[in-house]
């Protein structure tokens, strides 16, 4: 495989890496957006007791809905990571074969020693340009993972508050019922 379909593969793993970080950020913008109607729905739970319950049940699987998208969405990082180490190897590859070339031109010519060596620099400048991508990818990667994390730490706090609401509406109907008992009691008997 020649330098030229080397670079060309390169170039397409990483469109293919660029269309799935938009892909990830999309879903973060998704996730957003379900946190946000999450707390929506928590507003509305103090003004309608009697729905309560039956919210606060719809807002949890939602949240486990919200978990299980995150799972996906970490394995599809995982798969991009992947991908990126593919292309980290091909780019060693391709580097070991300018590397042969090199020694080959050597031997046949002194004259065109000097242009391939324009493009062994200009191969070079293009590996350190991918390395330094992938390294700010891989810091992104890193980004997106305590993301995940402080999603995770949100979840669990919501489903902590989720808890502290059910124990309280229990309160309530106890309340209620002893409002309830008190009154029948304090009424005459007919």
């Amino acid at each position: 495989m020649n330098l030229e379909c080397r670079v060309e593969k390169l170039e397409e793993h990483h469109k293919q890496t660029d269309a799935c970080l938009h892909g990830l950020a999309r879903v973060c913008a998704d996730i957003k957006n379900i946190a946000l109607t999450n707390q929506h729905d928590i507003a509305s739970l103090k003004l309608d007791v009697a729905s309560v319950k039956s919210d606060v049940a719809g807002v949890k699987l939602d949240v486990e809905a919200v978990k299980a998208d995150i799972g996906d969405l970490k394995a599809d990082v995982e798969s991009v990571k992947t991908d990126v180490e593919s292309v980290k190897t091909d780019v060693e590859d391709i580097k070991s074969d300018v590397q042969s070339l090199t020694a080959c031109v050597k031997a046949l010519a002194e004259a065109t020693h000097a242009g391939f060596r324009r493009a062994d620099e200009q191969h070079n400048e293009f590996v350190k340009e991918t390395r330094e991508r992938f390294d700010q990818q891989d810091k992104r990667f890193d980004q997106h993972d305590k993301r995940f994390d402080q999603h995770d730490k949100r979840f669990d706090q919501h489903d902590k508050r989720f808890d502290q609401h059910d124990k309280r509406f229990d309160q309530l109907e106890k309340r209620f019922d002893q409002l309830e008992l008190l009154i029948r009691q304090s009424l005459p008997a007919n």
